[in-house]
């Protein structure tokens, strides 16, 4: 992270090595409960489906 000034890229890992944390708490760190999706290990996945949604809504 110490290379980088691009805030996405210090996000996604601190995402990684942190976890997602609350949606709507403050602990930092802890896991959500997301049934389905796992937010670092099916980040692509997540980041397709972003895409394709945005590309349905034009």
């Amino acid at each position: 992270m110490k290379n980088s000034t691009d805030g996405f890229v210090i996000a996604e890992e601190d995402l990684r090595l942190r976890g997602p944390g609350q949606i709507a708490g403050i602990e930092q760190s802890d896991n959500i409960g997301l049934s389905i999706a796992d937010l670092i290990r099916d980040i692509h996945i997540l980041e397709h489906a972003r895409a394709d949604a945005f590309a349905m809504s034009n």
